[in-house]
């Protein structure tokens, strides 16, 4: 893809591909200039803009990542997984309030989807809600029942009494 890119520097595709390698390489900086650079090119590209949030987390910078997710959502309000990871980072923030109104939204746009319940039972697990906490992976898991993730935390829940 560096070749790709070189050949020609304005391929958005080739680009944001190129950010994607260095994202999964664990380069999250040099993944995020090709973010940006994607993003100069094609401004609402929600998959560049989700990519880039991601590396604003891998890189620390949770400010910029809560913008980054906002950004996103302001284009599609409706996508779960863009809410559900803003909600993750302004909790990371502590801004406890406006994690769980964002999870809460998420409901509410898609009842049926797990990973709001996964991430609310996260979140009561961080906060010492042991029992809500096991309630809403419970949740995660009947409606996603290979939901690995959700299942993994539950047994730690579990275990801990």
């Amino acid at each position: 893809f560096e070749r790709a890119v070189a050949l020609n520097p304005g391929d958005e595709q080739a680009i944001y591909n190129l950010g994607t390698i260095y994202l999964r390489l664990g380069r999250p900086y040099e993944a995020s200039v090709r973010f940006e650079r994607a993003l100069a090119l094609q401004p609402r590209d929600v998959r560049a803009l989700t990519n880039l949030g991601a590396a604003h987390v891998r890189l620390g910078d949770l400010a910029g990542a809560e913008t980054v997710f906002a950004k996103t959502l302001s284009i599609v309000p409706k996508d779960n997984t863009v809410r559900c990871n803003l909600a993750m980072v302004v909790f990371k923030e502590h801004k406890w309030v406006e994690a769980v109104e964002q999870l809460a939204t998420a409901i509410r746009t898609n009842p049926s989807d797990p990973n709001p319940y996964y991430f609310f039972g996260l979140i009561d697990g961080e906060m010492g809600a042991r029992e809500a906490a096991i309630q809403m992976l419970q949740k995660a898991v009947r409606l996603k029942p290979d939901y690995v993730q959700a299942q993994t935390k539950l047994k730690e829940l579990v275990h801990e009494k």
